[in-house]
């Protein structure tokens, strides 16, 4: 009976196992801000903001695809976490054999010692297989290895349908991606990475001397960024696709900055080369129509649409300049031009366990949300001038302000018509606000200096002498053997102490909290 009982918890245990890794990415994509755009030729599509994280259009955006070299965009960044760019990689005979006729390759030999950073070149830059196969064996030990560890990245990266067999892109059972996932790390590079950011912004760059050649040259095959296509903004760019795959295997990754926004579009299915740069430069066209921008600091300003309203859930951030609570200036947000006032919220996030130094201060984050999709976030700053405060005293004081209150049974739509009278309101009780923070200090303060001077009274009063003057070793100085005891000054001397701390605290209170 023992053995079918673990019999049956052994195949439950594999079925579980089994299911786990069967869909450990396979969550669903977030659906983007705004629905509608362009009619496209690629079976999926994505144009995510790099700052904000905001998802502007989609097209199939979960659904498993061939990424084609989009790969190599996961493979820069595990190398760009893990190696240093000034090591060395020493290029394998498997690497140099990466010469297949649709294969580009910078041509490095068998044995060839190249820096990482040439490598790294070579492989973004001309997409060379040579170049990519080299750093994944260096990465990883081999291209088994790397491909394990490029499925454990996908996890931390928040991927939702991939699984990697290899990291150039070369078509294999098992290997594929969607046009989420190439979005996230395209953006989490060019946002993390300055490296990445420089060489796919080049059109040429030049490759080192080795100890078996002399220097070489990469072009950029992307060609909007090599002038054979042209479109305004575009700055940075990688090709994802080769005749290698056929119809349908074609991607392109391309990265827009239009205003303040910072624009990555990755199209993947494409049917030919063509036509994943004509559906790039349409959903371009799509997103700088249909969206906007607004700094999020001055968002207060933005008329007539109530934008203040935003804010009513954090008033500290709508009060004068004079305040220290302020947010970063270089913050902004991104909405549809014909947006819900109703359907954008807000939350506030602390950092815990800092210590507040002189000068500014991230202490939390204010993150915006448009139906529940994140259109942007900003750090909230606090400035400190002559005195440092720890991050528990700070907490003890800000967070009664800064916290969300539950729910207004008044509309989002009726705080827009009267959203600029927020501002004045808020402006206007700034100082009220302090006093009464002050005066509840001061209250508290003086309650308990109170029970203090009454209990001590209470115990000179009631215990007997000799008791009274065990008491005095411990609570009040015990007189001189030649001096007449005055119980009644010795409380006067606590009484004038007590009160001397109150004022001593009042007063720091008054420098830390009042704003000015």
């Amino acid at each position: 009976m023992r053995t079918t009982h673990n019999r049956l918890f052994a195949t439950i245990l594999i079925l579980c196992l089994f299911l786990s890794h069967s869909f450990a990415y396979s969550a669903s994509a977030p659906s983007p801000i705004s629905t509608g755009g362009p009619e496209i030729s690629s079976a999926s599509a994505v144009v995510m903001d790099v700052n904000t994280g905001a998802l502007l259009y989609a097209k199939n955006a979960g659904e498993t695809g061939q990424p084609s070299s989009l790969t190599k965009l996961v493979t820069a960044y595990i190398v760009l976490k893990e190696l240093d760019m000034g090591s060395s990689v020493s290029v394998s005979s498997n690497a140099a054999k990466q010469t297949f006729p649709t294969a580009a390759n910078v041509g490095y030999k068998s044995g060839e010692i190249v820096t990482v950073s040439d490598a790294l070149k070579g492989m973004l830059l001309a997409s060379a297989e040579d170049c990519c196969y080299a750093l994944s064996e260096k990465a990883g030990g081999s291209m088994e290895g790397f491909a394990t560890k490029m499925n454990r990245y996908a996890e931390d990266l928040g991927f939702v349908n991939s699984h990697f067999v290899n990291g150039m892109g070369l078509f294999a059972d098992g290997h594929y991606s969607c046009a989420y996932d190439m979005g996230l790390v395209a953006a989490k590079l060019m946002k993390e990475f300055p490296t990445y950011k420089n060489i796919l912004s080049s059109e040429k760059l030049s490759l080192g001397a080795t100890d078996m050649s002399n220097g070489r040259e990469v072009t950029s095959s992307h060609r909007i960024m090599n002038g054979k296509d042209k479109y305004d903004g575009v700055y940075a760019g990688k090709t994802g696709g080769s005749a290698y795959g056929g119809d349908g295997s074609w991607a392109l990754c391309t990265y827009l900055k239009s205003g303040k926004m910072n624009l990555v579009c990755i199209v993947m299915g494409a049917p030919s080369n063509d036509s994943v740069y004509k559906d790039t430069k349409l959903l371009f066209d799509y997103v700088k129509e249909n969206y906007e921008t607004l700094s999020i600091s001055s968002a207060l300003n933005v008329k007539p649409t109530g934008l203040s309203t935003v804010f009513e859930e954090c008033p500290l951030f709508s009060l004068s300049n004079e305040t220290r609570v302020y947010l970063d200036p270089e913050a902004y947000l991104i909405l549809p031009k014909k947006y819900d006032i109703s359907l954008i919220s807000t939350q506030v996030g602390y950092h815990n366990g800092i210590r507040l130094s002189d000068g500014e201060n991230c202490i939390g984050t204010l993150s915006l949300y448009y139906n529940g999709l994140s259109i942007g976030e900003a750090d909230i700053l606090y400035y400190t001038e002559d005195i440092s405060m720890s991050a528990l005293a700070f907490n003890s004081v800000f967070p009664s302000y800064l916290k969300l209150p539950g729910a207004s049974s008044e509309s989002s739509v009726e705080k827009g018509e009267k959203g600029t009278k927020a501002i004045g309101f808020w402006a206007k009780t700034k100082q009220k606000i302090t006093d009464l923070f002050s005066k509840a200090t001061m209250f508290s303060i003086a309650i308990a200096a109170l029970f203090f001077i009454v209990g001590t009274i209470a115990i000179i009063l009631i215990f007997p002498m000799e008791s009274r003057i065990q008491i005095d070793h411990l609570y009040l100085k015990r007189p001189d053997e030649d001096e007449d005891y005055d119980a009644e000054s010795s409380v006067s001397e606590v009484r004038r102490s007590s009160i001397q701390s109150f004022d001593d605290m009042h007063e720091i209170n008054s420098e830390d909290y009042n704003g000015k």
